[in-house]
């Protein structure tokens, strides 16, 4: 079924706030100073809202009425790609408060947000809102770390996938699809899964010309093939290496065209690793070197392109 006509606005933010809420919240926000947004929820409305902050990883909170806490998502790991949340439909019309806590500090400009409202009237309306509720479910933080439930986030994405297809959405779709496979990865640790997704997603995605989601696959690609190297024997993990080689040189050059100088690096210096891990000393310091000189001419940390719990070997 392709949806065509369908009534929903689009709210690009900011909202017509007071001048001084505004200049508070402006420049650099970090952990302990997040980006804060009041919105208005009419009746019979489900409210989409849309997040995301380039190359950073970023929790939201949308609180209602009282402070009363509404939806806390979060997607660990995740440093490309929008997040989806849908707000449940009321009887009232309502303030609600959106706070979004970043990884690490950034502009206010890297952060974008927008709303997408369904009426609870309409049929076309209402099935489309629950693509975004099973999305929105796969997405909200997870108090739990058993399998099963990050087994039923997997499946809650996946099947927004299908509606979003239902609908001739192909980005919403791709995006569902990376973000269960995300979790395959990072939740559920299924190596093998992730990297069978990666694949399909980076055809899927550059059929589609979603840049975007094909750098986000391709960085999916690599981390997979990266920590199977890890878990494998001596022989396979050399294979695995020897693999990853030419995906992160591709993606270094991808984030360079879209302008994502972070991604850029953290390419970089992921092929530095794959090259010491293999005994290559030379190339190694070389994509060492080239994510140094990086982040000294973006004035961005070099701990911010490599991986948190590596040393800087440069």
């Amino acid at each position: 079924m392709c949806f065509e006509g369908w009534k929903t606005v689009r709210i690009l933010l900011l909202l017509a706030m007071p001048s001084g809420w505004l200049w508070a919240q402006a420049g650099e926000v970090t952990s302990t100073r997040p980006a804060e947004y009041m919105i208005y929820q009419y009746p019979n409305i489900s409210l989409v809202v849309k997040i995301d902050a380039l190359e950073a990883e970023f929790d939201v909170q949308i609180t209602g009425p009282e402070k009363a806490q509404l939806i806390d998502s979060t997607v660990e790991h995740r440093r490309l790609g929008p997040i989806f949340q849908l707000v449940e439909p009321v009887d009232t019309p309502r303030q609600l408060m959106i706070k979004i806590n970043p990884g690490r500090a950034i502009e206010r400009s890297r952060i974008t947000m927008e709303l997408i409202q369904l009426s609870n009237r309409e049929q076309n309306d209402r099935m489309l809102a629950q693509a975004y509720r099973l999305f929105s479910s796969g997405v909200e933080r997870n108090h739990s770390n058993d399998t099963t439930t990050w087994t039923t986030k997997v499946y809650s994405l996946r099947s927004a996938a299908q509606v979003f297809e239902e609908f001739g959405m192909e980005e919403m779709r791709l995006w569902s699809e990376y973000y269960a496979a995300h979790l395959m990865l990072y939740q559920l640790n299924d190596v093998l899964s992730a990297l069978e997704f990666s694949e399909y997603l980076l055809r899927a995605s550059q059929k589609a010309g979603f840049d975007t989601i094909r750098l986000a696959a391709m960085a999916l690609q690599s981390e997979g093939l990266m920590m199977a190297a890890a878990k494998a024997s001596r022989e396979d993990s050399g294979a695995y290496l020897a693999r990853v080689h030419p995906v992160l040189q591709e993606q270094a050059a991808l984030a360079d065209s879209l302008g994502l100088v972070s991604e850029r690096g953290r390419a970089l210096y992921s092929d530095g690793l794959a090259y010491e891990k293999q005994g290559e000393v030379d190339q190694a310091i070389e994509r060492f070197q080239q994510a140094l000189d990086i982040s000294l001419t973006s004035g961005l940390s070099l701990i911010h392109i490599s991986e948190p719990t590596r040393p800087i070997l440069v």
